[in-house]
């Protein structure tokens, strides 16, 4: 992003517009303490290009992704001595392993809400019943009529164990991006910035990952995502990004700015 503007300004090109750059460094974590900043700065803008890297492997651009949430599960049941009288307790482990193999098992691969049980804890001492048992759940969807329909599920889940509880909720973190007219739009005029630099930009399939376009898409202002450097292997020790297509890729964004 800075490049791209540097270049406008030592060539001497106007954008004509107020360009503001956001950078924040808790995007991972879910943005927590810059939504609100990045939402103020969207308001009333005709665009926001996301300068996330492109699709791993293809350099495809993301005009859609999926929304991204977490879905908190609390077990409880009844302590016992394990060994001298097991029978009398009832144990958060054991409803907790219940709920998360019949939420896992409402999960969608084909491209539609998915539930990844990523994170239990459960018990406090070996030789006890545990009374106590908590998971956390990545939730993603498609489309923003999917929460409601995941809220009413969980509201009709019930404890397997006599006598245990169980308690869910439903946090979604970012709405979903999703392709728009002007979106799409906003893509075509792209496309048509990357041929004049002798590369064909392509959209590629819905991103499973979330990013802070997920929030601008989500206030109706025209978002393209993927419009970084390219490279793979994302989230790993061994990430890379591709030299010999990164001045082309500062170039087209730039263009798009100035053409926008």
């Amino acid at each position: 992003v800075i490049w791209g503007l540097r270049a406008l300004q030592e060539l001497g090109l106007d954008p004509k517009k107020k360009v503001v750059i956001v950078n924040n460094g808790d995007e991972e974590k879910g943005s927590n303490t810059s939504r609100s900043l990045i939402e103020q700065e969207a308001k009333g803008a005709v665009a926001c290009l996301v300068a996330e890297p492109a699709d791993p492997y293809t350099g495809k651009i993301k005009t859609s992704r999926k929304g991204c949430g977490h879905i908190d599960i609390v077990c409880r049941g009844k302590a016992a001595h394990s060994g001298i009288c097991p029978e009398k307790g009832i144990n958060a482990n054991i409803e907790l392993a219940h709920q998360i193999i019949a939420l896992e098992n409402q999960s969608d691969y084909e491209g539609g809400t998915t539930y990844s049980v990523n994170l239990i804890s459960g018990g406090k001492v070996l030789n006890g019943v545990s009374d106590y048992a908590e998971a956390h759940v990545d939730w993603r969807i498609c489309k923003q009529e999917a929460v409601p329909v995941t809220e009413a599920y969980l509201a009709k889940m019930k404890p397997v164990l006599p006598g245990a509880q169980v308690e869910m909720k439903a946090t979604l973190n970012r709405p979903p991006l999703t392709e728009t007219p002007e979106s799409l739009a906003l893509f075509a005029l792209y496309q048509k910035c990357a041929a004049n630099l002798d590369f064909k930009a392509e959209k590629g399939a819905r991103s499973g990952g979330g990013s802070d376009g997920n929030f601008t898409s989500g206030m109706g202002i025209p978002t393209l995502d993927g419009l970084g450097v390219t490279g793979d292997s994302q989230h790993t020790v061994n990430e890379v990004l591709y030299l010999d297509q990164l001045v082309q890729r500062i170039a087209a964004l730039a263009a798009l700015i100035l053409r926008i």
